[in-house]
């Protein structure tokens, strides 16, 4: 395991062999992630001595303990020891706890049964070779961070040190803090006294060059990632998703000898079952790459892979769009009709573009020798060459489109697609069943997404729509629906109190919430880009022409803006409709308009009008997990009056 080590040439001669003798130890068990391990560390708080050394431990797997023989389990996933080599023949150390505790010789006389018996996580590291150190047995002072489990008082016992048991990552960071600004002497007194000072770039007159001072910055960073993450954090969401694709083993086996269509409404967790079968894949040595439709939703899955990867659980899971990969593969196989001029033509006009390129690819495979020329383009381009082709948001791929990606996965079996029935943004569904007699569809009903007030919501929208809606599968608290005037944009109380309610101004280092805005695409005046600017908020323009040329990451602090015909499959704890009741009126006339033009098509009703604003609105609300924000224009329009009804009923 990978355990870093500070400072031990530094010890006494006489310690140093069985401080990496623990060290060593610590390293071949299979429990552990991976740790830090400090030399010559003092106790803060602590005025019996210095420790040998100071251990940060963290685990593959939360081990479970009834800590004192409390009925009630707790749950941790790091470990603070601190070991002292000193011939304390009074301080025994138990094997077979998981706790760990410590004694000092003076105060045993009087100590319980119970705090007698000092003990705990060494179980698995104090094994038959350390019986040869008899004479030197470390003396465990120790620590928890307790992840999953507020503090309880009685872990406090009085023979425990103060600080030296932490009720929770940020005790035991502050108190590193401590003991780094004492190694810091050149620090005033006034900062001394502020235990809550987590960032150590801030300390005046810190020694960067000091080599505990390095440690201590290291061992900073390393129980920073294990910290509990807030309420409002979008990783709950993805372990929420995670256990539910545990439920799902029956599916490994399926890939390669069927095509695996995942089918559900939004919401039911089909990309996170692409994920996980891909985290599957990836422990087996098997490659994937996961190509969707939508630029803006490529970016938005790279950002959830990242957020496995902070889980614990990294994928190595390249993701594209189709534009992207036609694209690579027309310039790669040297079609005389694609040029720079193409390239600028799809960052632009997106359509355009994206046609010319599923001709120019389409030209490629329409002769005898489709599969030579498949070895060729894969020869050309080894980053297509993987086991397995995952598609998300298949549900309204263009036919040709849909052949194009069986082509280059080279067998319908090698294809694992999610698709969402009520997410189509085109007038027509996909059938990607037709690729393969040999397939399977699952079906995914239930909803793990969005808060109980959300996903009802939706369920009214589907019933006016006539869909059946997904099964509610959320119980945590209700989530919030609201609707405000698009004016309070125009605020920057509105901004503000967003960034309070969704902790943008948190100091404790947990992430942040994010935010999806979706306005119309008409929109020309008090765009939320110009707001954003005025009201100095980072945002990620997603209605830039030129957006698709960018392969950046997203920060999940920053707020994102798309128009509504970009929403679907994308997620976010928050999300802001713009202008429903305007876009009502949008959808009417566009509507109307076709109408009149086609001499074929009948008469637009109000039904008409209605069902298609609200398959528009729908995609969009289904977005958010916590907290939906409907804007309106005009508070006495018929859109209006008809939402406000209907979160009223």
């Amino acid at each position: 395991m990978s355990i870093e080590v500070s400072g031990i040439e530094d010890s006494p001669e006489a310690d140093q062999p069985i401080l990496e003798r623990v060290v060593e130890i610590l390293r071949q068990d299979p429990a552990i992630k991976d740790g830090f391990a400090i030399a010559n560390y003092q106790v803060p708080g602590n005025e019996v001595s210095d420790c040998d050394l100071l251990l940060c431990l963290r685990f593959k797997d939360q081990i479970r303990i009834k800590p004192f023989e409390k009925p009630i389990e707790c749950g941790f996933s790091n470990l603070l020891m601190l070991l002292e080599l000193k011939r304390h023949r009074t301080c025994e150390l138990h094997r077979g706890a998981l706790y760990v505790r410590y004694g000092r010789e003076d105060r045993r006389k009087n100590a319980t049964k119970q705090s007698k018996q000092v003990v705990g996580s060494l179980a698995w590291y104090l094994d038959a070779q350390e019986k040869r150190y008899h004479l030197k047995k470390p003396w465990v002072y120790g620590g928890l961070y307790l992840a999953n489990v507020p503090f309880d008082a009685s872990l406090a016992h009085p023979i425990v040190e103060e600080r030296t048991i932490f009720k929770d990552a940020f005790s035991l960071r502050a108190a590193l803090v401590i003991a780094a600004k004492q190694l810091a002497s050149r620090v005033d007194e006034e900062q001394q006294r502020s235990p809550g000072i987590s960032d150590l770039s801030s300390w005046k007159g810190a020694d960067n060059s000091d080599d505990q001072y390095q440690a201590l910055r290291n061992a900073l960073g390393f129980f920073a990632e294990a910290r509990k993450p807030a309420a409002h954090d979008r990783r709950r969401v993805e372990v929420l998703t995670q256990k539910r694709i545990a439920t799902d083993a029956q599916y490994l086996k399926q890939p390669g000898n069927q095509l695996l269509i995942f089918k559900g409404r939004a919401g039911t967790g089909k990309t996170a079952r692409l994920l996980g079968l891909a985290r599957h894949f990836k422990k087996h040595g098997i490659s994937t790459m996961l190509v969707t439709y939508n630029h803006a939703l490529a970016v938005d899955l790279r950002r959830l892979v990242n957020v496995f990867a902070d889980l614990g659980e990294p994928i190595d899971l390249p993701v594209r769009t189709i534009g992207q990969v036609l694209f690579r593969i027309a310039a790669a196989m040297g079609d005389d009709l694609f040029d720079a001029k193409l390239q600028q033509a799809y960052d632009k006009d997106f359509q355009q573009g994206f046609e010319m390129a599923v001709e120019s690819v389409g030209r490629l495979i329409g002769g005898a020798d489709a599969d030579e020329m498949r070895d060729l383009m894969l020869s050309e381009l080894p980053e297509f060459d993987v086991d397995y082709m995952m598609v998300d948001e298949g549900q309204d791929w263009h036919p040709r489109e849909i052949e194009l990606m069986g082509w280059i996965a080279g067998d319908a079996r090698r294809l694992i697609v999610a698709v969402g029935p009520d997410q189509n943004t085109r007038e027509y569904s996909s059938d990607w069943e037709r690729l393969s007699t040999k397939r399977q569809t699952v079906a995914c009903t239930v909803n793990v997404r969005q808060k109980p007030a959300l996903h009802e919501f939706n369920r009214r929208l589907s019933d006016l729509l006539g869909d059946d809606w997904s099964e509610a599968g959320t119980t945590s608290d209700p989530g919030t629906v609201r609707m405000v005037p698009d004016r309070d944009l125009q605020q920057r109380s509105f901004w503000d109190q967003l960034d309070r309610d969704l902790g943008i101004e948190r100091e404790d280092g947990n992430r942040r919430a994010d935010v999806l805005i979706f306005e119309p695409s008409w929109l020309k005046q008090n765009r939320t880009t110009e707001l954003a600017q005025q009201f100095k908020r980072p945002i990620w323009d997603g209605t830039d022409g030129n957006i698709r040329s960018t392969t950046s990451m997203l920060d999940p602090n920053e707020y994102r803006l798309l128009y509504y015909e970009s929403a679907r499959g994308l997620e976010s704890w928050v999300a802001i409709l713009r202008l429903v009741d305007l876009e009502f009126d949008a959808v009417r006339k566009r509507l109307q308009k076709a109408t009149t033009e086609s001499e074929t098509s009948q008469k637009v009703t109000p039904e008409d009008i209605r069902n298609r604003w609200l398959r528009t609105v729908r995609i969009a609300a289904t977005r958010p997990i916590d907290t939906l924000i409907l804007t309106y224009d005009d508070k006495k329009s018929e859109a209006t009056g008809f939402l406000s009804a209907l979160l009223d009923r």
